[in-house]
C-alpha cells in the first residue's frame, strides 16, 4: 500500500517544476480560488496562515511553498527550520487532503504521524477542497470530476468528504 502512495506522490512531485509551479500559484491561488472555490487567498488563505503560524514552523504540502513565501514577503518574522528541529509550533496542511490518493482512514493517520513533531502547544491547521457530499456550483463541480478523473485531486469519496468537513 505505501509503496502504491509513493509512487503516487512521486509521478505528482514530479509536475511541479519551476515553471508550472508559477502558473500553479497564478491558477489555483487566483483563478480557482476566487471563481471555482468562492474564497480569496489574498483575504482568507494568508490571514489564515499568518494566523497559525510560528517561526519554528513546518509546511506540509505539494511544495509551492505559496504560503510561506508570501508571509515571508510580508512579514520577515518567519525563518524555515533546519532539519534538526524535531519539533514545531506549527503545522500547515494547506491543499493537501485533495491530493492524497489514499483512502480517507489513510488520511486521518496523517494527523497522527504529525502529532509527534507538534511542540506540546502546537498548532495544526490547513486547507483543502472537499469533493463529493458538499454543496458547490456547476463549475466546481465539474472541476472536481475533472481534476478527479486526471488523478490531480483524491477526493471523491463521499465519506471523506463529510469527514474532513467536520473535522476541519
Amino acid at each position: 500500500m505505501l509503496s502504491r502512495i509513493n509512487a503516487h506522490l512521486l509521478t505528482g512531485a514530479n509536475l511541479y517544476t519551476r515553471g508550472l509551479l508559477r502558473v500553479y500559484d497564478a491558477t489555483i491561488h487566483t483563478i480557482n480560488g476566487n471563481y471555482l472555490w468562492k474564497f480569496s487567498t489574498k483575504s482568507v488563505l494568508i490571514p489564515f496562515f499568518h494566523a497559525n503560524s510560528s517561526p519554528r514552523h513546518m509546511d506540509v504540502g505539494v511544495g509551492a511553498g505559496y504560503s510561506p513565501y508570501n508571509r515571508h514577503k510580508q512579514d520577515n518574522s518567519l525563518t524555515l527550520p533546519g532539519v534538526e528541529h524535531r519539533q514545531f509550533d506549527s503545522i500547515s496542511l494547506m491543499y493537501v487532503f485533495h491530493c492524497l490518493p489514499c483512502s480517507p482512514i489513510e488520511k486521518g493517520r496523517i494527523f497522527t504521524n504529525l502529532k509527534s513533531y507538534l511542540s506540546s502547544q502546537g498548532t495544526l491547521s490547513g486547507a483543502t477542497i472537499l469533493g463529493c457530499g458538499t454543496s458547490q456550483h456547476w463549475l466546481s463541480r465539474l472541476y472536481i470530476k475533472l481534476y478527479n478523473w486526471a488523478c490531480v485531486f483524491h477526493n471523491k469519496d463521499r465519506k471523506s468528504s463529510r469527514r474532513f468537513g467536520t473535522m476541519l
